[in-house]
């Protein structure tokens, strides 16, 4: 049976494997030619790539719009998943690239095998050193480990010892979220509107963003988390990424409670 952390150590075996040292020295495409997986580019219409393969040996296909280096890596790793836990034929779509949250589906677990790949635990946690989560570091995450600001989010909440919540909005909606289990609230629905609360509200208004770190309500972006309160603060910090449309939002712990 296939689980987590046999897909962690698959990743792992493979770094040793191929003599891993640093990130520098990571090629992911020649480690997955060596493992019998061709990569090739066509044009796709709804999925970032897909694998096909028989035996020991398979074809990994990128949908040839990507244009980002890392971005390209994450889809390798994420489809490598596959070909060691399913060993069939799977399409991938941006939703399934963020399925961090899910019960032990096809697509969450093909990421935790792209993290532990990608971005190793041990590495990542000696990179980050305790640091407090902020833009800054997850862009630094994301140029050291060559992989997307994303990526770098999930990982981030995942190992951190921080509480955080990280929101990415679009179009005025929340699109994906992920948060650490150290943070007092754990729910923020897909597809909910940008409260006028927050600061990442301005952006969609067509307003500028204030930078840096500012105070905001709890229902800015948790009042439908089970346990909500008002009078809780949380602080926010958020990142326009133009060429999106997006907006990365960083909320962070704030002991003021007003009563």
């Amino acid at each position: 049976m296939i689980t987590e952390e046999s897909l962690k150590a698959k990743a792992r075996e493979l770094l040793d494997v191929y003599c891993v040292d640093n990130v520098s020295e990571f090629e992911i495409e020649e480690i997955a030619n060596a493992e019998g997986l061709i990569i090739q580019e066509e044009k796709m219409s709804n999925h970032h790539g897909r694998i096909n393969h028989k035996g020991d040996y398979g074809i990994i296909t990128l949908n040839n719009k990507i244009s980002s280096v890392n971005f390209r890596r994450i889809v390798i790793a994420h489809e490598m998943g596959h070909y060691y836990s399913m060993r069939r034929y799977k399409r991938c779509s941006t939703a399934d690239l963020h399925s961090y949250r899910s019960d032990q589906n096809d697509e969450y677990i093909s990421n935790v095998f792209a993290n532990e790949f990608l971005m190793p635990e041990e590495w990542f946690l000696k990179f980050t050193k305790k640091t407090k989560p902020n833009i800054q570091i997850l862009k630094d995450i994301a140029n050291n480990f060559q992989v997307t600001i994303s990526a770098a989010c999930y990982r981030y909440s995942s190992l951190g010892d921080y509480p955080v919540a990280i929101i990415m909005s679009k179009g005025g909606k929340v699109i994906w979220n992920t948060i650490s289990k150290a943070f007092p609230y754990q729910f923020v629905k897909i597809g909910s509107k940008v409260n006028s609360y927050s600061n990442a509200y301005n952006y969609f208004q067509g307003k500028p963003i204030e930078i840096g770190e500012h105070e905001v309500m709890a229902e800015s972006w948790f009042s439908e988390d089970f346990n909500f309160r008002r009078g809780v603060f949380f602080t926010e910090e958020n990142f326009v990424m133009s060429n999106l449309g997006a907006v990365l939002t960083i909320i962070k712990e704030n002991r003021r409670i007003f009563k």
